[in-house]
């Protein structure tokens, strides 16, 4: 019976994707197949699939991120990102398989069952990525403390006029007077930590210009005024925020 809704559970990795298509009202599935997960291929599939009725998708949001989903919707197929954590799972359930995985999806997909995320814009993913590039520059910085302070723990030496990472720590530090390699290896140690301070500064200038953009604006005032801080320094906090929530 042709038009009905041809419900496809995905199980979506890196390199393959297995697709369950489960017709509206059938009791078992009309196609289980694993496929390369390569535009071209899945494409076909799903032109061979809408021929029986519209196709509506889904798939578990994960490392793969939303690139399926873009292109199922520009081929005209319905697509749902589903939250992995809000799955429903039976107890003791414990054998996984692609083939499974995709047909448990298509089951709870056409029962209702799942609850789809909010796929962001393209922008936003970008603006994402940024965010999390900071969170990595973070630790970054944090690192290069440790490398410094262990080197000068080791050869005896410590800042007593105050907290580290003053001005007068720097101005002391540059004072030293150490011996033969842990000169080249306290300046690699500082080259670094600088490098890594000067790319954090460049992407919070960025994320400085892209909190003034109408997609952010306003909540960045809106959380600039909660902390009571200039939006400047929240930009970053509040795209991180915001791009958890969306």
């Amino acid at each position: 019976m042709k038009d009905r809704i041809q419900f496809v559970g995905v199980d979506l990795h890196q390199e393959t994707a297995t697709l369950a298509v489960l017709p509206d009202g059938a009791a078992d599935f009309s196609r289980v197949e694993t496929l390369l997960n390569e535009p071209a291929r899945l494409r076909r599939f799903f032109e061979s699939v809408s021929k029986e009725g519209p196709v509506w998708a889904c798939y578990e949001a994960g490392g793969c991120g939303f690139v399926l989903h873009r292109a199922l919707a520009s081929w005209g197929v319905r697509c749902d990102v589903i939250a992995p954590s809000l799955i429903p799972r039976r107890s003791g359930d414990r054998v996984k398989t692609d083939r499974r995985d995709a047909e448990k999806l298509a089951r709870l997909y056409r029962a209702g069952e799942l609850t789809p995320v909010r796929v962001p814009s393209e922008a936003e993913e970008r603006t994402r990525s940024l965010v999390r590039c900071r969170w990595a520059l973070t630790r970054e910085l944090t690192a290069s403390r440790h490398y410094i302070l262990k080197l000068l723990l080791l050869r005896g030496h410590r800042y007593a006029e105050g907290k580290n990472w003053t001005h007068g720590f720097w101005t002391w530090l540059r004072t030293l007077e150490l011996q033969g390699d842990d000169v080249l290896t306290l300046a690699t140690y500082v080259e670094l930590f600088e490098h890594k301070l000067a790319l954090r500064q460049h992407i919070d200038r960025r994320l400085e210009e892209i909190a003034l953009e109408p997609a952010w604006k306003d909540a960045v005032a809106r959380l600039a005024r909660f902390h009571g801080g200039g939006e400047s320094a929240e930009s970053g906090r509040v795209l991180a925020m915001e791009g958890r929530r969306k």
